[in-house]
């Protein structure tokens, strides 16, 4: 595929539209709109499916709604009113193409996860444990099940959890600083988790599970708001914020060693960022 798409709020036309790029030229398509008195929220999450058609969710004035292009038009859902939703939202395809979101829960501060199976869409809350599950991120293993890394406001904590096809297995990881703390997370081709995040110093750190044990990997210092993406044969990208030089900063890892380089070099540019790996292993 190679070329971006991008979901995204336009305030003035109170309009959720997508872009992609086509021939060196955006195409714009408005998704949804609101009414007077509604709004989106700030976040959204995108998806391709596997014949690069884009599937998103979004938050709708508190509500979850899920959208994706039919027959050349966007049908939308409703997925889940029951909490007030605002912020937090990943979504991921199965090799089924069917949508899973996690996604945070601003009333009574929880995780919660919603997944169609082709037939019904289905909700449950996964972690309600404390104030948590904000900067979510999800990613869908080889046998269709999900996982999830985010954070626990109320202890500071980077929190992962799966579904090993029973019951959801929560672990508590690290310390995670609460600001810009922005977990991401992915699967390597084993389906071991690797993880980055903000840890308690602000340092940018690296979890990875190697089938046994987790350990961690300082790389940078003084960094908000990390998004994390692997080339096919398991090697990590990383970009993030570095609020030192106020720069865009991609960090690589080997499996050995990092390889560190500024993006851009911009005040104030760099916050909310998103990694994407394409088929050819190229960066976006």
């Amino acid at each position: 595929l190679g070329e971006p798409h991008v979901s995204y709020q336009n305030s003035t036309s109170r309009e959720l539209r997508y872009a992609h790029r086509s021939n060196n030229a955006w195409i714009l398509e408005t998704i949804d709109s609101t009414s007077s008195g509604e709004k989106f929220y700030y976040d959204s999450a995108i998806a391709l499916d596997q014949s690069g058609q884009p599937r998103l969710a979004y938050f709708k004035h508190g509500r979850l709604v899920y959208a994706e292009r039919t027959a050349g038009a966007w049908q939308r859902t409703t997925v889940d009113t029951a909490g007030w939703f605002e912020f937090h939202i990943s979504l991921a395809l199965d090799q089924a193409d069917h949508p899973h979101i996690s996604y945070y829960n601003h009333n009574g501060g929880d995780l919660k996860y919603a997944h169609w199976d082709g037939n019904a869409w289905s909700t449950q809350t996964v972690d309600s444990a404390s104030w948590l599950g904000e900067y979510n991120s999800l990613a869908i293993d080889s046998l269709g099940r999900p996982h999830i890394s985010y954070l626990d406001y109320t202890n500071s904590r980077l929190k992962y959890t799966h579904f090993d096809g029973t019951t959801w297995i929560i672990e508590d990881l690290a310390v995670a600083h609460w600001f810009g703390g922005f977990t991401s997370l992915a699967l390597d081709p084993s389906d071991r988790p690797r993880i980055s995040f903000a840890d308690g110093d602000q340092q940018a750190s690296l979890a990875l599970w190697d089938g046994v044990s987790w350990t961690y990997q300082d790389f940078a210092s003084n960094i908000w708001y990390t998004s994390l993406a692997l080339e096919p044969g398991g090697a990590v990208q990383i970009v993030y914020y570095s609020w030192g030089p106020r720069a865009v900063q991609h960090s690589r890892w080997d499996g050995s060693n990092w390889d560190t380089q500024k993006i851009a070099v911009i005040s104030q540019v760099g916050h909310y960022n998103a990694l994407h790996m394409d088929s050819s292993a190229a960066a976006h």
